[in-house]
């Protein structure tokens, strides 16, 4: 890369970063951004809730669904008999 080049390139760059910082300046004052930071969620929003809890819940329900029949609860599920096993024995349920 020449000098020439680079003076070019520091300039052009010099020219976005001032842009990007009026950009930022502007957005900070924007009363659109002001009520999309400050306004909670609606009260009718679904509540979210780790996998985790999601899966143990699934597990725990097919568990219930099917009893001992072990085949039918994973296909339920989609998950592979060792994974179905694993998972009953890290939420303490004996087979």
């Amino acid at each position: 890369m020449t000098p020439k080049q680079m003076e070019q390139d520091f300039i052009f760059l010099r020219g976005q970063v001032q842009r990007l910082s009026r950009l930022i300046d502007a957005l900070e004052s924007s009363s659109l951004l002001i009520a999309a930071v400050s306004e909670p969620a609606p009260e009718n929003a679904p509540a979210i809730r780790p996998i985790a809890d999601l899966e143990r819940e699934a597990i725990l329900a097919a568990r219930r669904s099917f009893g001992v029949n072990s085949r039918a609860a994973c296909g339920a599920l989609g998950v592979a008999r060792t994974t179905y096993y694993r998972r009953l024995k890290e939420y303490g349920v004996s087979e």
